[in-house]
């Protein structure tokens, strides 16, 4: 009996450590999009200010 406590437990622990590996995952990911989207934005203003294109 105590042995399936100390099993769910661990299950339970190694189910908690996926996620927040997934999550962390996620947010880096998020991060990263998040300056690419900026850098583009900036080179849009960029494009768009610049006398002789477009």
């Amino acid at each position: 009996m105590f042995q399936q406590i100390g099993y769910l437990w661990a299950v339970t622990a190694v189910v908690w450590l996926g996620t927040a590996f997934y999550v962390i995952t996620l947010v880096r990911r998020q991060q990263r999009l998040q300056k690419e989207l900026q850098q583009l934005e900036k080179t849009l203003a960029d494009l768009s200010q610049t006398p002789g294109r477009g």
